[in-house]
């Protein structure tokens, strides 16, 4: 019981039979003997991983947390272990390893465009437009970024900037209802009624046929 490697090889034995819960034991059982042996870094990223799918997020929390402190340098594990703070609303702590990922990788888009999101909902704007602008360079095609660099600078009284961002929104997704409101939202204090009108009603239009597909899909399952 106490010799590592065999634990090692048994749990890929397992996983490749598709058996988790017996590979997850002896996976631990290895990192318990053997936790500086050179394979225990990217063990402890497999098993975090597990843990994230599995919905057993306190787990991954602390896998991630011990990988980040044998190996710092790993901005996957930052990015991980942010995400999951992230999707907990716990921003004040993705906040920190966000940077770290930036700091290691900084062509790491969705970490700048988490980075905007986050500084957004802190109120720090200029913050935020800096990061949205640097994923957005990353990634064209970023959808959300390019919306929250048009609300955002909107917030600013950048009117021109916001709509120039807006609309590449439209351009990429022609139905993106919030692009279509903000836009509406933006036109209406300009006076332009007519515009405004034709924007909302866009935007009522696509939230309209998004809830009819959610509920033919609903009922389609029920059947």
């Amino acid at each position: 019981p106490q010799e590592a490697s065999v634990r090692y090889n048994l749990g890929r034995v397992y996983e490749k039979l598709g058996k988790d819960e017996p590979a997850l034991e002896e996976y631990l059982a290895f990192l318990k003997l053997a936790p500086r042996d050179p394979r225990a870094n990217n063990m402890r990223a497999r098993v975090a991983l597990f843990y994230e799918n599995a919905q057993q997020l306190d787990a991954a929390v602390a896998l991630y947390g011990e990988l980040i402190a044998s190996d710092p340098s790993r901005a996957s594990a930052h990015f991980a272990l942010a995400g999951i703070y992230y999707r907990r609303a716990r921003y004040d702590d993705a906040l920190p390893e966000y940077e770290e990922v930036v700091r290691l990788d900084p062509t790491n888009a969705a970490a700048h465009s988490n980075i905007g999101f986050i500084n957004r909902i802190k109120g720090r704007l200029e913050e935020a437009v800096a990061h949205f602008t640097r994923a957005v360079e990353l990634d064209p095609t970023d959808i959300s970024s390019l919306h929250f660099l048009g609300t955002v600078q909107s917030e600013l009284g950048n009117i021109a900037e916001s709509l120039s961002w807006l609309h590449k929104v439209i351009e990429l997704q022609p139905e993106h209802p919030l692009a279509h409101y903000a836009i509406g939202k933006i036109l209406a204090k300009q006076g332009d009624r007519e515009g405004a009108q034709r924007e909302f009603e866009l935007h009522r239009k696509i939230q309209a046929a998004e809830r009819k597909k959610q509920t033919t899909a609903t009922t389609m399952e029920v059947n």
